[in-house]
């Protein structure tokens, strides 16, 4: 955003005058109106893209259930490397969560 507004604003629409007079001024809008409409339409669309972008990441439980292997319950394994089967799972997950919950905006 290069302008300093109080809102996000994605893009700003310009109308022809001829379409504005067709379809904007019969429901009463005119250019100060058409604007207000969009920047309020932009500032509510973002935050529900910002809230769908939540939802759909996997929630805490889901993430647990990737710790579970069955190869820790079997008896061929040593402790030492059923220890490093569960260093391993905990560092995927570590990853994957700083992926999903950073801030930097990927995942």
């Amino acid at each position: 955003m290069k302008e300093k507004r109080g809102y996000p604003l994605d893009y700003i629409v310009g109308i022809p005058p001829i379409l504005q007079m067709k379809y904007y001024e019969e429901r009463g809008m005119n250019a100060d109106n058409f604007a207000k409409f969009c920047k309020a339409k932009n500032a509510v669309m973002r935050r529900i893209v910002e809230i769908r972008q939540m939802k759909a990441k996997p929630k805490l439980p889901a993430l647990l259930l990737e710790l579970r292997d069955p190869r820790l319950k079997n008896d061929k394994f040593t402790d030492e490397e059923k220890e490093m089967i569960k260093q391993e799972k905990r560092d995927r997950l570590r990853t994957k969560i700083m992926a999903l919950y950073s801030d930097s905006g990927e995942g």
